[in-house]
């Protein structure tokens, strides 16, 4: 009987810190990764890359980007159709589910950043600010330094 009993408190206790995990955001709930700008010479549009991380129970929707050095920062999807590149925008945004992660990479999802009001180099730090809203339509901001990297991966 004492074994029964001590098998089915070790169990309580493990889905209990299970439960306890699902339901508990972590201190970061938004956390951003290698974030980086791939230097396009000559001055024309730039990609901005990188991985959200949502850590938080609640699955958010990724409206928008901006930043004060570009004129306009759109969420575009890359994509081959009919053996040639295509790209659109993401004008309804990106589902972001609670506790997963979404990647914006070379062939794929992307910030395209138009207009740069100045030159950029190698190595430069651009604050971009994602524009994030959950079920309840709260907004909610995180800003980011991107790194501009070479274009070469």
């Amino acid at each position: 009987m004492r074994r029964i009993t001590l098998g089915l408190l070790t169990m309580l206790l493990l889905f209990g810190g299970l439960l306890w995990v699902w339901l508990v955001d972590t201190p970061d709930g938004l956390t951003i990764d290698q974030a980086r700008i791939r230097l396009v010479p000559g001055g024309g549009p730039q990609a901005g890359y990188f991985i959200l991380h949502n850590n938080t129970r609640e699955s958010l929707h990724l409206q928008a980007a901006n930043s004060e050095v570009f004129g306009s920062v759109m969420l575009h999807q890359s994509r081959i159709q009919n053996g040639q590149s295509q790209m659109d925008a993401l004008d309804a945004g990106v589902l972001v589910a609670a506790r997963r992660s979404i990647e914006f990479m070379p062939g794929g999802m992307h910030l395209m950043l138009m207009r740069s009001n100045h030159t950029l180099e190698i190595g430069d730090s651009v604050p971009i600010t994602l524009e994030l809203a959950g079920s309840d339509n709260q907004i909610q901001f995180i800003t980011h330094n991107f790194i501009v990297v070479p274009l070469a991966p």
